[in-house]
């Protein structure tokens, strides 16, 4: 079996592991993921084993990336899915009850505010921005953008900051909560709500939003 060295290099980037820590993750030698990565040849469980590391299929490490990706066209599938998760979201929402508890402007902007500066500390102010519009490509593609794949590694630790920055949010709204004095039994359990908030919405935005944008850009480069 044969991949492609450069596929599986572009894929270690954007996951930010070297050659030790993808052999590692794999469960192979440091001395195989050279081989493979200089040659493109190695046994088929190697392969496996790689592409169960990255969470692709065998088949996906001999894919090149394109080079030019984007139909120009309105993305009305992306209007659709966008649609249909508001209105479930919305729909939970109605269900529990006191839907006014799941709205606070601070906790949204408090994660969206960490993750942009995390982003922009680890990635650089251009490469942050120039991801954060690939969000218009839930409503509409650009035609034959070129090297797209660069933003992959971005939306991908932009995930990772969001739960980062939910969960510090989180914890410092819990110590707030049980270390005020105007706190009281009659108020504790709206109070410790509103500090959930922050990882709701980090979760909200990484899977409903980051992570479907990743998974588009990954298939649109690869498949044709």
């Amino acid at each position: 079996m044969k991949a492609s060295p450069d596929r599986i290099k572009q894929l270690r980037a954007e996951h930010g592991w070297s050659q030790e820590q993808l052999g590692e993750v794999a469960g192979i030698s440091n001395r195989t993921v050279q081989r493979i990565e200089k040659d493109g040849k190695g046994s088929p469980e190697s392969f496996m084993a790689i592409a169960s590391a990255f969470n692709v299929t065998p088949k996906e490490l001999s894919a090149e990336y394109k080079t030019h990706i984007g139909s120009g066209k309105i993305n009305w599938s992306g209007i659709l899915g966008l649609s249909l998760c508001a209105f479930f979201i919305g729909l939970m929402i109605k269900l529990s009850g006191e839907g006014t508890l799941f709205f606070d402007c601070i906790s949204l902007l408090l994660i969206l505010g960490f993750s942009f500066a995390l982003l922009v500390i680890s990635c650089g102010i251009k490469p942050t921005i120039e991801a954060l519009f690939l969000l218009r490509w839930f409503i509409n593609e650009p035609k034959d953008a070129p090297l797209l794949q660069r933003h992959l590694p971005v939306l991908r630790k932009w995930i990772i900051y969001l739960y980062s920055s939910g969960v510090v949010s989180t914890l410092f709204g819990l110590v707030a909560v049980l270390t005020s004095p105007q706190t009281n039994h009659d108020n504790v359990y709206q109070a410790t709500s509103v500090a959930f908030l922050t990882i709701i919405y980090a979760t909200v935005i990484a899977e409903f939003i980051v992570r479907p944008l990743k998974n588009k850009l990954t298939h649109m480069l690869t498949v044709g």
